[in-house]
């Protein structure tokens, strides 16, 4: 055991420069390479929609960084719109569609989803005072339960 130790401390020491390669992948944008019909299969919308949401988000999702190539927004839009369409894991969208790592897709859902949820109230709204009650009512004759 002890000369393993020994062993170990020598190659450290004669070799202190050696780190992991770092491995640059082919981040293919989804958006240029898929026709219509298999972009739509593939994250459920439309990629006027996917444009449209990565237009709308593109402040919260650019990132300055002096280290190397950010993720462009519209790849982090298609990453998140892949989980959510699928739920599968991380890294299976990562490595399977876009060539990016597991934690650039869990940064991208994050983003996505945190930007997407700020401007919620832009699109979404509740029916209010005889709106709210008529759509009760039709809710019941089409479902027969109260809501």
């Amino acid at each position: 055991m002890k000369k393993m130790a020994e062993y170990l401390q020598r190659l450290r020491i004669a070799r202190p420069h050696l780190r992991r390669e770092r491995v640059f992948r082919d981040r293919t944008n989804p958006l240029e390479y898929l026709d219509e019909d298999e972009f739509r299969h593939t994250y459920r919308l439309k990629r006027d929609s996917v444009l449209f949401l990565t237009d709308l988000l593109i402040n919260d999702l650019e990132r300055v960084t002096a280290r190397s190539q950010p993720l462009a927004p519209a790849l982090q839009v298609c990453a998140c719109l892949r989980f959510l369409a699928t739920g599968t894991f991380h890294q299976v969208i990562g490595d399977t569609y876009l060539g990016i790592s597991r934690a650039s897709v869990c940064r991208s859902v994050n983003a996505v989803n945190d930007a997407i949820c700020q401007r919620g109230g832009n699109f979404i709204q509740f029916p209010r005072g005889n709106e709210a009650d008529r759509v009760k009512a039709a809710f019941y004759r089409m479902h027969g339960m109260f809501v």
